[in-house]
């Protein structure tokens, strides 16, 4: 087996852990959250942690998991809409936040793209590739002068 083979074989399987990994954060998530004001925006909370005795629902102040809220779909900032209609009864809190109102997601998150944070992960595979094919070339290159 040569070293194109191995390589071939690594990649394939880098590619296939690759695409499991980038499927993980995408998986679904409870659309409710805690709306609160914070940092100079409406910002909704969605990493719930638990509910306590009045029925107040406790978020985690997890940056992964807060959105920017936007004013309807002409509002030209990135986050996410969202809606008033929750099932719960009680307010919310966040840690090291507040209280806050509850609010349903009710679309995507426009801030970012997902893919964009696994350029890494991306570019480091196909640059490896681009080498290696690039140093295949070269050596057929000189062998046929």
């Amino acid at each position: 087996m040569n070293l194109f083979n191995i390589f071939m074989n690594f990649y394939k399987f880098f590619l296939l852990l690759s695409i499991v990994i980038i499927h993980y954060p995408a998986s679904a998530q409870d659309p409710y959250g805690c709306m609160v004001y914070s940092n100079g925006a409406n910002r909704l909370f969605t990493d719930y942690n638990n509910t306590d005795g009045n029925f107040t629902r406790h978020y985690r102040n997890t940056p992964s998991q807060t959105y920017y809220v936007r004013y309807g779909p002409g509002d030209p900032n990135c986050g996410v809409l969202v809606d008033y209609t929750y099932p719960f009864e009680g307010g919310c809190k966040v840690a090291g936040v507040g209280y806050g109102g509850m609010a349903r997601r009710i679309s995507p998150n426009t801030c970012e793209l997902p893919l964009d944070d696994y350029n890494p992960v991306l570019i480091f595979p196909i640059g490896i590739f681009g080498f290696v094919i690039i140093r295949k070339k070269k050596a057929q290159f000189v062998y046929s002068l």
